[in-house]
């Protein structure tokens, strides 16, 4: 068991990194292309996203509560993926704006 989660912290925080780098690729594409299937595109890509950082932060949330020694280090990796949240939707609201105008 301890071998199946040795670097948690290290996915946790390549999937932030990941999620960050092509939600911000989505975004500028949609910025300079103004096509609407890009849009649609990050949409979809945001619903996935959302929900595979919520998986692994419940993931960690139970590695916390179940590991004490790491429990700091969890919680701190839980803290990083959700920065992604505010980013996300001022990402999505962005692009709101622009599809109006």
């Amino acid at each position: 068991m301890q071998l199946l989660f040795k670097n948690t912290d290290r996915t946790g925080r390549i999937v932030t990194i990941l999620s960050f780098i092509i939600g911000t690729i989505f975004l500028l594409s949609y910025i300079i292309l103004r096509d609407l299937n890009i849009a649609i595109l990050g949409f979809y890509y945001l619903i996935i996203a959302t929900t595979i950082n919520l998986i692994i932060s419940l993931i960690f949330l139970v590695l916390a509560f179940y590991n004490t020694n790491k429990k700091r280090k969890y919680l701190k990796t839980i803290l990083v993926m959700l920065i992604n949240i505010p980013i996300a939707t001022a990402y999505f609201f962005i692009v709101d704006l622009l599809l109006i105008f």
